[in-house]
């Protein structure tokens, strides 16, 4: 192999390897939630970013089978450790709150899974994000597969 082709491949495994070492916290300073996991027939994913300017991103929900995809865009979020409480907005629908749970990565021995829950149901109106720490005593549903991972910013 010449050596003009490896500068490129060991430029690039040094940047990952850079930003793989580094801290969550280090990129941000603000609260994010990301994954995607299995749940019965649904596939989910979240991307959710507090800023300067407020929260931001969206969850969506593939239903095998039906060919259709419910997705909602983050209005609000709250993140205490490693819970997230986060509101989210359909435009037929309306609010609903949802809540997250990391449990560490997934796939490891002794872990326990991340779980995931929705408040009552959807409304009108906002109702703003609450802590997140008392809502998984009985309503977190442990994923079947994948990983949440909750960030709290610094």
């Amino acid at each position: 192999m010449s050596g003009l082709g490896m500068a490129p491949r060991l430029a690039a495994a040094l940047i990952a390897a850079a930003f793989a070492a580094a801290p969550a916290s280090a990129a941000s300073g603000f609260d994010k939630v990301t994954g995607a996991y299995a749940l019965g027939a649904g596939h989910n994913s979240i991307s959710a970013h507090a800023g300067p300017t407020g929260a931001s991103g969206k969850a969506s929900t593939n239903i095998e089978g039906q060919g259709r995809v419910f997705s909602a865009a983050v209005s609000c979020m709250r993140v205490s450790g490693n819970r997230a409480a986060i509101e989210l907005f359909h435009e037929t629908a309306g609010y609903i709150l949802a809540y997250y749970e990391d449990n560490g990565p997934a796939g490891a021995a002794t872990a326990t899974p991340d779980r995931v829950g929705n408040g009552p149901g959807f409304t009108a109106t906002p109702q703003g994000c609450p802590d997140p720490t008392g809502f998984f005593g009985v309503f977190g549903i442990p994923v079947d597969s994948g990983n949440v991972v909750v960030t709290e910013g610094t």
